[in-house]
């Protein structure tokens, strides 16, 4: 093909014979066509690209944005958590408290001699422990 496009050129530079100049205009419109056609695909390819990247963007974004949600959520939940298990702590120290008036269960109290009396006049508690007695004791009426 390039040689006739050669033998074209030579022809036409040399002889005046309009059908040889048709045949090399044709020539160079068939070219001139193909390449407007692959410039005209390159930039519909182009396009194409850009559009592709800009929605992989976008699901990059709704992802991160899903996953940020997601985390959120589960940061929430185990604050919830945190929360419920300090008040739970709180509500048993409270309920300890109330079934406990002098402190300690009456498992852990020292008895004394076979006198076991809870009694917070009794002279078998320490000066501390009557302290803390007639504190929780009186701690309800001051609520």
């Amino acid at each position: 093909m390039f040689d006739r496009i050669r033998r074209a050129m030579i022809c036409l530079t040399t002889s005046d014979d309009t059908e040889i100049r048709d045949k090399l205009d044709e020539v160079k419109y068939r070219r001139a066509m193909k390449e407007a056609e692959i410039h005209v695909r390159r930039a519909i390819r182009h396009e194409m690209i850009i559009r592709m990247e800009i929605e992989h963007y976008r699901m990059r974004e709704y992802n991160m944005t899903a996953k940020d949600l997601q985390d959120q959520k589960w940061k929430q939940k185990q604050e919830r958590k945190k929360a419920a298990k300090a008040q739970a702590s709180q509500e048993k120290l409270r309920l300890r408290s109330e079934y406990c008036p002098y402190g300690m269960p009456a498992s852990r109290r020292r008895p004394v001699g076979g006198q076991a009396s809870i009694d917070p006049g009794n002279e078998i508690m320490t000066e501390r422990e009557k302290e803390e007695a007639l504190l929780l004791t009186l701690a309800p009426i001051f609520k």
